[in-house]
């Protein structure tokens, strides 16, 4: 199938789901490699995840470490900035990416007890990111944002 049909077949895809309500899901399990500058390095479990309910936004969750809430310990943060640091240094507040010139981009994360260092395999993230792009092409997401509930959302907080 080429890359012309299969966006074409992803757009169409995403405009069923949108019309249907259905919210479509990608996780994938990987690896991540825990960098530490005194001890050896750590290799620990993670999933990226993505859903069309929230199209602009990927998660880093890991679920041997828990928060307050005993739920995995997650990173909420851009599509695009993942996208955009595999190739240059991307990010801002709690999470940057940063390429590697040779080998796997890091992902730098930021909270109130520290920073933690990962890195993660290309790969992984190549093929996490297209079947991104075949739920929701890039581009396409305000398509899926129900602009009215960001409204009142919004306005709740406010008040």
């Amino acid at each position: 199938m080429t890359l012309g049909r299969r966006a074409l077949l992803a757009r169409a895809w995403a405009k069923l789901c949108e019309l249907g309500g259905e919210t479509m899901r990608v996780v994938r399990a990987v690896q991540a490699l825990l960098l530490k500058a005194k001890q050896a390095d750590l290799s620990i479990p993670c999933s990226l995840g993505f859903s069309s309910a929230d199209p602009y936004a990927v998660r880093l969750s890991f679920p041997s470490v828990r928060d307050a809430g005993g739920r995995p310990l997650t990173w909420c943060f851009a599509r695009e900035l993942l996208l955009d640091g595999l190739r240059q240094f991307s990010g801002r507040g709690d999470v940057f990416v940063l390429p590697a010139r040779e080998g796997n981009p890091f992902i730098e994360l930021h909270s109130g007890r520290g920073i933690a260092l990962l890195q993660l395999a290309t790969g992984d993230l190549v093929g996490f990111l297209a079947a991104c792009e075949r739920v929701v092409p890039l581009g396409t997401e305000s398509n899926l944002v129900d602009w009215d509930e960001v409204i009142d959302k919004l306005l709740d907080r406010a008040a």
